[in-house]
Parts: C-alpha cells; sequence; structure tokens
C-alpha cells in the first residue's frame, strides 16, 4: 500500500476514520508524487510526524550527500497515545477507499 492515497477533496484526519489514524497520504505516496517534479525526499524528523523534502536546485551541488537520512520512524505522538504499532493501526483503516499515485 506504500503508493495509495486516500481520494477526498476536503480531507481531515480527525473526521476521516474513528481512530484518526488516517491522515490522507503516505510518505511513500509523497515521494512518488514529488519525484516527478524534482524533489529529493531527505528524511523524517525524530518523532515519525513529518517528512522533509527539497528542491536540489535550491542547494549547492552535493548538499544532501552529508545528510543522514532516515526514511521511517514510528509517529511518537500516535504510539504514545494510543500504544499501537503501525501495522495494527493500518490494519484498522485498510478496508478504506484508496488511490493509488501513477
Amino acid at each position: 500500500m506504500s503508493n495509495y492515497i486516500q481520494h477526498i477533496l476536503l480531507f481531515n484526519y480527525l473526521t476521516a476514520h474513528s481512530t484518526r489514524w488516517n491522515y490522507g497520504v503516505s510518505v511513500s505516496a509523497w515521494k512518488k508524487l514529488l519525484d516527478r517534479f524534482e524533489y529529493e525526499f531527505i528524511t523524517v524528523e525524530k518523532n515519525g510526524i513529518n517528512a522533509f523534502f527539497i528542491h536540489p536546485a535550491a542547494f549547492l551541488a552535493g548538499f544532501t550527500h552529508s545528510l543522514k537520512k532516515v526514511d521511517f520512524k514510528e509517529n511518537f505522538a500516535v504510539f504514545n497515545r494510543t500504544k499501537t504499532t503501525w501495522e495494527k493501526q493500518f490494519d484498522k483503516i485498510k478496508h478504506l477507499e484508496y488511490k493509488k499515485i501513477e
């Protein structure tokens, strides 16, 4: 499911599902979409909440080579609130309608 997003025009995670575990788009989907516009995925921050992308043209050549990149971190806030891993969270929302990013 890494390249899928739920297809909702006005998305609100507070009302998308009773668990509040559906955030509308996966990092993998953002990676695929932003790659089309030549943005480079850099990392997720230490709490697993925000992902960072840059456009390489805005930085000196080779800038990203020295960065410590992290592809995934468990969402710290959700895990602490629910004591549930991302796999179990996804299991509760996998039945929702999703749209593949081509």
